[in-house]
């Protein structure tokens, strides 16, 4: 069965570094492309046996959300990507920062990525700037920032970049943004999902 198995969820079984070290390991995933281990208690270590693993070459989505896995554990995802391809990944709340940002932007080129979150993850107009410099996320057609402590200049230096001419889809809620921001949203080509109702509720 395992075999055949295209999608697996571990989501939230306490796996830590050794558990997915085991599952990592296992020669039983020869179909594998989604692999869902939000809330496992993953660092480092367990994610670079995963950019090991046998399996690691067929992911096309992965989602290492509410891990705690900081700026060296962002890098250990770039390493997968370089030799999966994700074309989906998930990292929100995983305590990235803007060091952990920019390492993931330096890490990998992200060539085949469509959709991203980076949700909750202490994300300011620095972290950003790292991001869309770094052209590693030009495929990008869905980026989620919601719950970060983006400003007006990390929302403009996103927008007016060249390095990610496929974006269609932006999620911003609960930023710190002005009102002069949303009226600039407004204006782009591709939809968002930020509101006046949202920014005064921000700032609250």
């Amino acid at each position: 069965v395992l075999l055949s198995a295209r999608i697996l969820k571990l989501n939230a079984c306490k796996l830590g570094n050794d558990g997915l070290r085991i599952v990592s390991l296992a020669h039983s995933f020869e179909s594998l492309e989604h692999l869902e281990l939000s809330d496992n208690r993953v660092g480092l270590m367990g994610l670079e046996m995963l950019a090991d693993s046998d399996f690691a070459c067929q992911l096309r989505r992965l989602d290492l959300s509410d891990n705690h896995i900081g700026r060296w554990g962002a890098m250990a995802v770039g390493q997968i990507d370089e030799v999966s391809h994700l074309v989906q990944l998930n990292l929100k709340n995983c305590d990235l920062f803007d060091e952990g940002l920019a390492a993931l932007a330096a890490a990998s080129r992200f060539e085949d990525l469509v959709e991203v979150n980076l949700e909750s993850n202490s994300i300011r107009n620095d972290g950003i700037v790292s991001l869309v410099e770094s052209g590693a996320m030009r495929s990008v057609e869905v980026l989620r920032l919601g719950g970060n402590k983006i400003g007006d200049a990390g929302l403009r230096a996103l927008i007016e970049s060249n390095h990610m001419p496929a974006l269609r889809r932006l999620h911003m809620h609960f930023n710190p943004l002005s009102p002069e921001s949303l009226e600039f949203l407004d204006q782009q080509l591709f939809t968002h999902d930020v509101t006046s109702a949202d920014w005064k509720t921000r700032r609250l």
